[in-house]
């Protein structure tokens, strides 16, 4: 997933994927919280969800652009997600 981000984000080289290690955790959290999902790396929308929560993370000057956005999916994965996974 931190390929996905990285090219997302513009981002060469390995300086920050420390930092984006701990964004895409901060990310899934925050999706665990926020909607009782939790992440599965293999689904294409739940990547797409953690790929922008962090470059809302990363960029605060995207974070007002991209909150319409990530709040609209975080209501789809709460309503739509066909189970949660509560044993994490």
């Amino acid at each position: 997933m931190i390929d996905e981000i990285k090219l997302a984000l513009r981002i060469d080289g390995t300086e920050d994927d420390d930092r984006l290690v701990s964004l895409i955790s901060a990310a899934e959290t925050e999706i665990k919280n926020s909607t009782g999902v939790v992440v599965d790396e293999n689904d294409p929308f739940h990547r797409s969800v953690v790929t922008l929560l962090v470059m809302k993370y990363y960029d605060l000057d995207m974070a007002e652009q991209l909150k319409p956005i990530i709040e609209n999916m975080l209501i789809q994965l709460q309503y739509c997600s066909g189970e949660t996974n509560e044993s994490e």
